[in-house]
């Protein structure tokens, strides 16, 4: 079997899900700390270059420490989901010899809808409940049609 277009789809989806874990987490190292920035200056609560100082600090001193941090395992989720939906995208439409033209398109609305998804309904309103400047409350419906509105 040393050929790829012979490996089982189960074998694909299994080195899909390892790149897209790795990816995730090397991605997160960078990504985290300007989302964080981003929302936090938004909020009111630290300027962008405070927040991008905080978080580069920690994560040269104390790696550990900003591994555990919630912003970290939320952008290595996403990014881990995004990934391995394009991931397991390319693999099933190679398996199954189809176009690139198709395949492009599965893998554009597979993308957006993971990606997209997350974003809006899991990663921004947790974001502003942990680096919102006022006490944690519910999403208002607004922010969420505000944040489709973005992100398509």
């Amino acid at each position: 079997m040393s050929n790829s277009d012979s490996l089982p789809l189960s074998k694909r989806f299994t080195a899909d899900f390892g790149a897209a874990l790795g990816a995730g987490f090397a991605l997160t190292w960078l990504i985290a700390p300007m989302d964080a920035a981003v929302t936090e200056n938004m909020s009111g609560k630290r300027t962008l270059g405070a927040s991008l100082s905080a978080s580069g600090k920690e994560i040269l001193t104390a790696p550990h420490r900003y591994l555990r941090r919630p912003e970290f395992g939320i952008i290595f989720g996403v990014y881990a989901a995004t990934y391995m939906a394009k991931n397991a995208t390319d693999s099933y439409c190679s398996y199954h010899k189809m176009s690139n033209e198709t395949t492009s398109f599965i893998k554009f609305w597979t993308v957006l809808g993971v990606n997209g998804s997350l974003c809006v309904f899991w990663r921004d309103p947790q974001f502003a409940k942990i680096f919102g400047s006022k006490a944690p409350t519910s999403v208002p419906a607004l922010s969420y049609a505000l944040w489709i509105g973005r992100d398509t």
